[in-house]
């Protein structure tokens, strides 16, 4: 009898970590998924996406509007008057949304970063201009060459700031600074740390700047990218 409890509670057992290990498989490939877990096409369309027809626009969720409408307005009233003013050009051509602007610049930060430094960047050829993907894979060959192993873990995204917008013939400008915490380690070919520490958070800013051309209906590309 006792054996047989011994057995059921085994058994127990093995059930609760089957199902464990079948929930951490599941995040694994819900997280992981096809481009880092996140459908590029999806992300541009949903944030970066061109100007609707205004009547689409209009036609939304009225409750939902009102909603973000206080957070929005306290988004611009921090910014400066120019900078104002030159979202108010972009306005003029085409449905542009703060929030929304600043909330997919954090989902393409994670999604680049996650790329570059795992030397996916070919598939990011949406999101970065033509120039700025010739330097990200000529970055991750001189790294391949080096035969170091650079490894970057993104903790958290702590603030997203609009520091400047220009418009200048039709071209639309806007410079963003992304304060995140990071964990960097460069490693040899043996898997040795040889700078940073797997156990030290970096607070780093970077200064990244997007364009677009509002007179077609395409996305906001990420132009140029500065790190301090």
């Amino acid at each position: 009898m006792k054996i047989k409890k011994q057995y059921n509670t085994r058994m127990m057992e093995l059930i609760f970590f089957a199902a464990i290990a079948a929930f951490v498989v599941y995040r694994l490939f819900a997280t992981l998924g096809r481009e880092e877990g996140f459908d590029i096409k999806k992300i541009l369309e949903s944030g970066f996406a061109a100007g609707k027809d205004q009547k689409t626009q209009e036609n939304k969720n009225s409750n939902a509007q009102d909603a973000n409408f206080e957070v929005i307005s306290k988004i611009e009233a921090a910014l400066s008057d120019n900078v104002r003013q030159e979202l108010d050009k972009i306005k003029q051509k085409e449905t542009f949304d703060v929030k929304t602007f600043i909330d997919t610049v954090k989902t393409v930060f994670e999604i680049v970063l996650n790329a570059f430094y795992k030397n996916g960047v070919e598939a990011l050829k949406e999101l970065l201009s033509s120039q700025l993907y010739s330097e990200f894979i000529h970055e991750i060959g001189k790294r391949r060459d080096s035969g170091l192993l650079h490894e970057v873990t993104l903790v958290g995204i702590k603030d997203v700031q609009i520091l400047d917008v220009s418009v200048k013939d039709n071209i639309a400008s806007i410079k963003v600074k992304i304060e995140s915490d990071q964990i960097k380690v460069i490693k040899d070919k043996d898997q040795k740390i040889i700078t940073g520490s797997v156990h030290q958070i970096l607070r780093l800013s970077d200064i990244w700047t997007f364009q677009k051309d509002l007179t077609q209906k395409n996305y906001w590309e990420l132009t140029e990218t500065n790190s301090k």
